[in-house]
């Protein structure tokens, strides 16, 4: 909420605050459960700072809420719910390295992003629509940067990808407005890189 308002300071004390009772939880009942929750505080710390434009200091707290989640859900693989939000500590890490221009390193926590949502959309119990909307973005995404990185044709690869769960969406509900907004955003990008890759009849068919 205090992100939402603009009032980055204060929410950065709450987070704070938050996580430092989650390291003091976990440091006295370890659990996998007590890792997702910190790992959640530090990813939300790393936004706050990140808005505040202290990039090394979030890019430090997403890496921290990587490795927090990466631990928390290796003790239960088959939840989707930590699996989900290990895709999300994998995205938050490509945003900061591909805000840093770290390329190579944005593209690698893109491509395992994508890799975590695709394999928990098949979970029992996964919220597959709010997943696929997740891995289109991180398609997006990964696009995005493997067409800065001169990796023109993985790019398409992913613009296509995220134009394919952007139009499944669509079908799923035809009068979801967030759908309907991806799905524009996807097919955008994906014609965007297409003209830049000068594949004009691609992209004569994929902008109609």
């Amino acid at each position: 909420i205090d992100y939402s308002r603009g009032a980055l300071d204060e929410g950065l004390r709450r987070v704070d605050d938050a996580a430092a009772r989650a390291a003091r939880l976990l440091a006295a009942t370890p659990s996998p459960r007590v890792e997702m929750l910190l790992s959640k505080a530090r990813g939300s710390r790393g936004m706050l700072l990140q808005g505040l434009g202290k990039d090394q200091p979030a890019l430090d707290a997403f890496h921290s809420a990587l490795d927090l989640a990466l631990h928390a859900a290796a003790a239960a693989p088959d939840r989707a719910d930590w699996q989900s939000q290990l895709g999300r500590a994998y995205f938050d890490v490509g945003y900061i390295e591909g805000t840093l221009v770290h390329l190579d390193a944005a593209a690698d926590a893109y491509g395992h992003s994508a890799a975590v949502r695709e394999r928990a959309q098949t979970l029992p119990l996964a919220p597959v629509a709010a997943l696929q909307r997740d891995l289109a973005w991180s398609y997006m995404m990964l696009g995005e940067v493997e067409l800065s990185r001169g990796r023109v044709d993985a790019a398409i690869a992913d613009g296509n990808r995220a134009v394919q769960a952007t139009t499944a969406l669509r079908k799923r509900d035809p009068d979801n407005l967030d759908f309907a907004r991806d799905s524009f955003a996807a097919l955008y990008q994906l014609c965007q890189i297409l003209l830049g890759a000068e594949h004009y009849d691609d992209a004569a068919a994929a902008c109609r």
